[in-house]
């Protein structure tokens, strides 16, 4: 069955695309296992045209032969040297084989009909290759089919090999083959040649960084990204750029969790809404000079957990924070009182939060008056006037609780103490110089 150009490029791209296995594309596009094989190394060796519609060809007598001892020299398979020497059916070639063996060198001569071809077309070809030449292709076709045996793992693959991958199969057939016949075969400059065996031989200059990048990275269970893998890694004085540094992620496969975001609106009030006197100014000059705070939901297996946290957004480390399994008054009541608890020194202190129905009962706002605490909260229903608190939620979430199946509420009670713990003492934040909250409140009472 004769199948279009159009088909046969369809049934290729379709395979090389990985939409689908080499059984499923040929039965799909109606064509046999071994034409498709057949078809796929024919593109990845010309090129798209080669699939296109071509004038009927004719072959000389020489290249027959140099075709046939290909054949009988190597191990490749009829439908792949077919491919390589770009001959539209592998059934041609075992012609020709069948031929040779039969008739010998003979099977080749011109007939009288080639030869007044010929007179009336006359070749554009060279003159009849001599013993010597034809010795000296056979000693090239040696060297080609010891490369492509060699290099036939890479050329079923979709990614040519590269440079490093051809002199390093180069380098393992010297012994068997001239070396000019193998870097001809391999398309490959003799200089490439020696520039990449000094390379491997001088190892993986980055194999020590590699090991520090997946220690950090697994200690920090894949919470760290580039940036912050580069900033750690620079901390004792190593200098790495951060393309250098996202390069060898991607190779040792390394990736970050994307954190998804999530819209919360405002659901209506309950009683005494405050100025937003915060208006997005999330700087601040000292530690206990500006604090954000919010409630956040979990679910896990139809119960659920809430947790209210304070943050510092002198240094953004949690300063206290409370879970229930009810969203009541008295789980922001309790946080509160910890936070309070916890303020260091008797300075001015804003504390900001949405409109929840909790920052606006009056119980709430007499404790903060009480203790000399300004009240501060986002307009309606705009989620980025707290964009700080719920950045920490979605890092909360996308590189805990996004990451695991939980059982029970307990158990993500624990993760959630471990995960505020590793928050405030060894996640570190690139605006913070590459330091955890805590290390930088450290610095910051040290040199004041």
């Amino acid at each position: 069955m004769k199948h279009s150009s159009a088909v046969k490029l369809a049934a290729v791209r379709h395979y090389l695309a990985g939409k689908a296995g080499m059984d499923a594309t040929a039965a799909e596009f109606r064509i046999s296992h071994t034409y498709l094989c057949y078809l796929i190394n024919l593109y990845r060796l010309h090129g798209r045209e080669v699939l296109l519609p071509a004038p009927k060809r004719s072959y000389a007598p020489e290249f027959k032969l140099h075709v046939v001892l290909s054949v009988q020299q190597g191990t490749d398979s009829l439908p792949r040297v077919a491919a390589r020497y770009n001959i539209p059916s592998h059934t041609t070639v075992k012609n020709w084989v069948r031929l040779y063996q039969e008739k010998g060198t003979n099977a080749f001569r011109q007939t009288t009909r080639d030869r007044e071809k010929m007179m009336t077309h006359p070749p554009e070809n060279d003159p009849p290759m001599t013993h010597e030449a034809l010795l000296e292709e056979l000693r090239y076709l040696r060297a080609e089919n010891a490369y492509l045996k060699a290099m036939q793992e890479h050329l079923l693959e979709k990614k040519p090999p590269g440079a490093g991958e051809k002199a390093r199969v180069v380098q393992s057939l010297r012994t068997g083959h001239p070396l000019p016949d193998l870097l001809k075969a391999a398309g490959l400059a003799r200089s490439t040649l020696y520039y990449q065996l000094a390379r491997q031989r001088a190892g993986d200059k980055y194999a020590q960084v590699k090991a520090l990048i997946v220690s950090l990275f697994h200690e920090h269970k894949g919470c760290y990204g580039y940036r912050r893998i580069r900033s750690a890694l620079c901390a004792p004085g190593r200098r790495l750029s951060e393309k250098t540094v996202r390069k060898l992620m991607q190779q040792l496969g390394l990736k970050s969790p994307v954190r998804q975001k999530k819209y919360r609106a405002y659901r209506g009030g309950a009683g005494r809404v405050v100025e937003n006197i915060l208006g997005r100014d999330f700087r601040a000059g000292r530690p206990c000079e500006k604090w954000v705070t919010d409630v956040t939901e979990f679910n896990v297996g139809g119960r659920k957990l809430y947790l209210s946290p304070v943050l510092d957004l002198f240094n953004g480390e949690i300063v206290a924070w409370e879970t229930s399994c009810r969203p009541a008054m008295e789980l922001v009541r309790r946080m509160t009182e910890k936070a309070l608890r916890k303020r260091r020194g008797k300075g001015h202190l804003l504390i900001h939060s949405d409109q929840g129905w909790h920052y606006q009962m009056r119980s709430y706002q007499q404790a903060l008056e009480q203790k000399g605490v300004q009240q501060s909260m986002s307009r309606r229903g705009n989620c980025l006037d707290n964009a700080v608190m719920e950045n920490f939620f979605g890092h909360l979430k996308a590189e805990m609780y996004y990451r695991k199946q939980y059982r029970s509420v307990e158990e993500l009670e624990k993760d959630i103490r471990a995960y505020i713990r590793y928050w405030n003492h060894k996640r570190i934040k690139l605006s913070l110089g590459g330091l955890s909250p805590v290390a930088f409140r450290a610095e910051y009472l040290k040199t004041g």
